[in-house]
């Protein structure tokens, strides 16, 4: 097994290597057979106007670029102050000013967007409620590939490895986004934007020593001609992770290596390609809860688990503008995932997806969206008695398409947007996802807007075909008040239908001062057909020799009937009190009902509860700029008491102060968590950890460009 793996394992890098080879050569071969004297096609006109007049793909603005290539809530470049949604973007310099150090940890500082740590190398990340360390109604993506595990239904935040200072921007969408990125869209979308190659020519180096975490990050880039830039990258990253209630450490330091590649080339002024590839190696040590197997002592005890996890990936965009009112892209991604997780259960996993996308717009009313996918998706699963499924092995096909216009009933100031996709796999069968929003913008400065839209959140494998042991509950407690242990296990159910949510939405925004921007968002959501237990057999746990039961074995089947609904806003407001001082505060407010099950008229039991969510956030954000080149950054967080494990309120600060003594070299000190010592943040019924508690760290980083 191992040998096998292994060489699938080197079969994958070579593939990556090999294809990113091929396109440097190719690209090297056409600059290099041009008369010295002769320019490429994108350098013939210094404007970057070509023979038709139109602009080189590479001399576009930057922005307006990535924005091209990216996500966006109308799958084309807009500004997010005419989207008809509640947008928020994390910048470059919000990256650069920030005191984190991980992709989830940037993403804190969003409104409506809840972050917690559960345990060493695994966060909860959700948007709108149902947070958990799957995060399973949620979209993430990498320059538009899906990083998103349909097998377990969530995203492995720890195999996210990209230099932050490769970050071009992060794009985040609250609200269903379905009807253009497909299903599991439900709560939000979160697009990770790399920087053009061409943006990052030179050398970077970047080394972060602190109390809790040390890494380091070396990146190159270069030009292979006139048309083709590249950018290689490589990081190495140990962290010594959470504490226990008593400041001390649960195991010793993970540690994670990745190495990364893009390639940007125009072949023409009409065409754009870009390739990129990562590959990366993650080793955690994590403390765990385990089943004690003695049937006379049945408990949960610790341990420590080390994962050894794996992953790679390759992703190739074809962009072209074949005239003023239409273009297109063709994308292929290749992922694949080594992968362990609860109970040293082992997952491979293997995903090829195929998109095309087509802008058009015919005329000046009408703007056209849409688009053609297919994806394939294996999986092989090595079952322990804590998770397994059947069967072990599976493979799965998705094909979709969907389509959007944005109508313009009144020039510049109301538009009407109506789309939907279509989306077939093979075990839920046709998925319709449709949406329908207003837009209206009475004055230059201000603007409102609403929408209505459905979304689905497809079941797992686990949810259709896995069974877990979840735990040993013990007795004369909340959760199982027999004076007998209990040993509770979920059983996935064949019929699964998709979980669906109905979200209405509104919002403003308010340039009510130059400089100054209200943003407003409130929606309501309704769902059906989540999952929640229903007890299938209650079995006595019976040991020879003792005439009596010692426990009591509870099965429970996960059923799609549950409904919940839930309500809220986020608010935010961003400026300059001065040319040199920057601020931005949000606040989210989140509430959840649970209706009665008829069955047994109590609430519907769910397993991803919306307990986990924090009823409010409140989030400063300020950056001063001082005379000789010297910037203070820092950040407050409110977050209110989760209904889950007794999770209290907390307010932590970080701060980051940054010295520029020299044109490329930053040195920085940075305290992350300054208020306490330590502090909860996350726990979940159902994932075996202790309660962790995040600590609190400094430390000093430089980073050097040349």
């Amino acid at each position: 097994m191992m040998i096998r793996q292994s060489r699938h394992w080197r079969s994958y890098m070579c593939a990556t290597v090999a294809a990113l080879s091929l396109l440097a050569a190719s690209a090297h071969a056409q600059t290099s057979n041009e008369p010295a004297d002769k320019a490429g096609p994108a350098a013939q006109d210094a404007s970057g106007q070509s023979g038709a007049g139109k602009p080189a793909l590479l001399d576009i603005p930057l922005e307006d670029l990535l924005t091209l290539e990216s996500t966006s809530v109308a799958k084309k470049r807009q500004e997010v102050r005419d989207a008809a949604a509640a947008v928020t973007v994390i910048t470059q310099d919000d990256i650069r000013r920030s005191a984190a150090n991980s992709i989830p940890d940037l993403l804190r500082m969003a409104p409506g967007v809840e972050v917690g740590n559960l345990v060493n190398g695994k966060q909860a990340v959700a948007i709108r409620g149902f947070n958990s360390r799957a995060s399973d109604s949620l979209l993430v993506m990498i320059d538009g590939r899906s990083i998103y595990v349909s097998t377990l239904s969530g995203v492995f935040w720890e195999l996210l490895s990209l230099p932050l200072s490769d970050i071009e921007r992060i794009e985040i969408i609250r609200g269903p986004g379905a009807a253009l990125w497909g299903a599991n869209a439900v709560n939000g979308v979160i697009n990770i934007i790399t920087k053009h190659s061409a943006d990052t020519l030179g050398t970077q180096i970047a080394a972060h020593a602190g109390t809790r975490a040390q890494n380091a990050a070396l990146s190159f880039g270069d030009r292979i001609g006139e048309d083709l830039t590249y950018r290689i990258h490589g990081t190495y990253d140990r962290d010594r992770g959470l504490v226990d209630g008593n400041g001390d450490n649960f195991t010793d330091a993970s540690r994670s290596f990745s190495a990364g590649m893009r390639v940007d080339w125009q072949p023409t002024t009409k065409d754009a390609i870009s390739v990129a590839a990562e590959a990366n190696d993650v080793r955690i040590r994590r403390p765990v809860l385990r089943i004690n197997e003695n049937p006379l002592d049945l408990r949960m005890v610790q341990d420590t688990s080390v994962n050894d996890n794996r992953s790679a990936n390759i992703v190739a965009r074809w962009v072209r503008e074949q005239s003023d009112r239409f273009d297109w892209s063709l994308q292929f991604a290749f992922d694949h995932i080594n992968y362990q997780e609860i109970g040293d259960t082992r997952l491979h996993w293997t995903q090829g997806d195929l998109d095309m996308g087509l802008h058009w717009r015919p005329n000046d009313t009408h703007d056209f969206n849409f688009g053609f996918g297919a994806r394939v998706i294996h999986d092989d699963l090595t079952s322990t008695p804590s998770l397994s499924l059947d069967p072990e092995s599976a493979t799965e096909r998705w094909v979709s398409s969907y389509v959007q216009d944005d109508i313009s009933l009144v020039p510049n100031r109301l538009r009407l947007t109506l789309g939907a996709k279509l989306e077939h796999n093979s075990f839920t069968g046709v998925e319709f996802q449709p949406n329908a929003r207003l837009f209206y913008r009475p004055d230059p400065a201000f603007a409102v807007w609403a929408s209505v839209s459905r979304a689905a959140r497809t079941p797992s494998r686990y949810e259709r075909g896995g069974t877990l042991d979840v735990a040993i509950l013990a007795p004369n407690t909340q959760n199982n008040p027999s004076p007998l242990p209990q040993r509770f296990r979920l059983i996935g159910s064949a019929n699964r239908p998709s979980a669906i949510v109905k979200a209405f939405e509104a919002g403003l925004r308010w340039d009510f001062v130059p400089g100054w921007t209200m943003d407003l968002a409130a929606y309501r959501n309704k769902y059906d057909r989540l999952p929640t237990p229903i007890t299938a057999a209650v079995v006595p746990i019976m040991v020879p020799g003792v005439p009596f039961p010692v426990a009591i074995q509870v099965d429970s089947l996960l059923a799609g009937r549950a409904k919940a609904s839930t309500r809220g806003g986020e608010f935010s407001l961003t400026g300059k009190i001065a040319p040199w001082w920057q601020l931005a505060l949000s606040w989210s407010h989140f509430k959840y009902s649970i209706p009665n099950d008829p069955a047994t008229g109590q609430p519907y039991r769910l397993i991803v509860g919306l307990n986990g969510s924090p009823r409010d956030q409140l989030k400063i954000r300020t950056g001063i700029d001082l005379p000789g080149e010297v910037s203070v950054n820092g950040s407050l967080r409110r977050v209110s008491a989760l209904g889950v494990a007794n999770i209290p309120a907390y307010t932590e600060v970080d701060l980051k102060v940054t010295h520029q003594p020299m044109a490329g070299l930053d040195l920085s000190l940075i305290g992350q968590n300054l208020i306490h010592k330590r502090h909860l943040e996350f726990s979940e019924f159902g994932y075996p950890a202790p309660l962790s508690y995040v600590p609190r760290s400094v430390a000093a980083e430089v980073r050097y460009r040349f």
